[in-house]
C-alpha cells in the first residue's frame, strides 16, 4: 500500500513523499495525505499551520463536498455524519504518531484526539478573502441573557441559511462576541468555549461552517478580578475583528459586519455594518436594518 507522508523537515515545503510503509518515516510526527485530498495543496497547508507536532488531529471531507465528517474535542469523539462514517477516513488529512495514523489506515478506531476544525476546503488560503462577522446573542442563538445553558439554546432562523451562503460565497465566517458573563463570574473561558463547540456542531449538521469564534471576557466596570478592565477587544472597538485577521487573510476593506445592537458596530474603513431587528433598540442606526435573516441574505445576493 502506498502511503503519501509528509514528514517534519518537510513541512515548510510542503514536500509529499509516497511511501510503502510508516517505518520509512524518518520522524515520529507524521502528517498523513489521504489520496482523496493529496492535490488539495491549500488545504495541506491550512492544516499543517494549524496543528501542532505531538498533537493528535484529523480533517476528514466528503469528497468533492468539504464536509467535515469527524469532529474531535476533548477526548470525545462525535461522527457528525454516520452515513459515511465507514469510507470517510480514506479521505482526509491526518497528523499524529505512528501509531495513531496505523490505526488510520487500518479503520480501527480512533480514539481521543485533539479537534482542529477546518470549515471548508481552503485551496486559495493564501488569497485575500471578505469576511462575514457576526454577533453571537440574537444573531446565531437567541439571546436569553448571561446564559450558556444547552438546553435553553435555540438557533435563530435561517442563520445556517446565512452562514452557509457565506461559505458558497468564497467568504471567512467569524463570530465576534462580547462575554462580560466571564468578566461577572457567571462562567468561566473554559465553558464559553464548550458552548461554542456545541453552537458549532448545531451549525454543521445544517452544513454550516464558522471558521472562528472570538470573543471579550472584559468588561471595565462589572469585571471581577483582572477581568475589570477596559479591553480594546471589546465591540463596538475592532480588536476581535483584527484577530480573526491575524488566523486568516480576510479583507477587511470587503467584509460584513451583522448585529443586533448599536454596539455591534465596527468603525473599520470599507466594511459595511448591518443589523437584524431583535430586542434591542436600533433607533439612530446608520446602518440597513433587517427584520429577519432571508431578508439579508435577500439584500447582499
Amino acid at each position: 500500500m502506498e502511503i503519501l507522508y509528509c514528514g517534519k523537515n518537510d513541512l515548510s515545503s510542503l514536500n509529499i513523499k509516497r511511501i510503502n510503509d510508516l517505518t520509512q518515516a524518518e520522524t515520529d510526527d507524521v502528517v498523513y495525505v489521504s489520496p482523496g485530498i493529496s492535490d488539495k495543496i491549500g488545504d495541506l497547508e491550512y492544516f499543517i499551520k494549524n496543528t501542532t507536532p505531538g498533537n493528535w488531529a484529523a480533517y476528514s471531507v466528503i469528497e468533492n463536498k468539504g464536509l467535515p465528517l469527524f469532529n474531535f474535542e476533548n477526548k470525545k469523539t462525535e461522527i457528525l455524519n454516520q452515513d459515511y462514517a465507514d469510507g470517510g477516513l480514506e479521505i482526509g488529512l491526518y497528523r499524529g504518531n505512528k501509531k495513531f495514523i496505523s490505526q488510520i489506515l487500518e479503520k480501527k478506531t480512533l480514539g481521543p484526539m485533539d479537534f482542529v476544525f477546518m470549515g471548508p476546503p481552503r485551496n486559495d488560503y493564501n488569497q485575500k478573502r471578505p469576511a462575514m462577522f457576526l454577533d453571537r446573542d440574537g444573531i446565531i442563538n437567541k439571546d436569553h441573557g448571561y446564559s450558556i445553558d444547552k438546553n435553553m439554546t435555540e438557533l435563530i432562523p435561517g442563520i445556517g441559511d446565512l452562514i452557509r451562503w457565506a461559505n458558497q460565497n468564497n467568504m471567512y465566517v467569524c463570530v465576534l462576541t462580547n462575554q462580560s458573563g466571564v468578566a461577572r463570574g457567571l462562567y468561566t473561558e473554559a465553558e464559553l468555549k464548550d458552548y461554542h463547540l456545541y453552537l458549532e456542531n448545531l451549525l454543521l449538521r445544517d452544513q454550516a461552517y464558522v471558521d472562528s469564534w472570538e470573543y471579550c471576557p472584559y468588561h471595565f466596570k462589572e469585571g471581577i478580578d483582572h477581568y475589570a478592565k477596559k479591553s480594546f477587544c471589546r465591540k463596538p472597538w475592532p480588536g476581535m475583528a483584527l484577530k480573526a485577521c491575524e488566523l486568516f487573510p480576510i479583507d477587511l476593506g470587503q467584509s460584513i459586519m451583522i448585529g443586533d445592537k448599536l454596539s455591534d458596530a465596527l468603525d473599520i474603513k470599507g466594511l459595511r455594518n448591518f443589523h437584524l431587528k431583535g430586542q434591542y433598540e436600533l433607533s439612530g442606526s446608520k446602518n440597513p436594518i433587517f427584520n429577519k435573516i432571508s431578508e439579508v441574505i435577500g439584500y447582499l445576493s
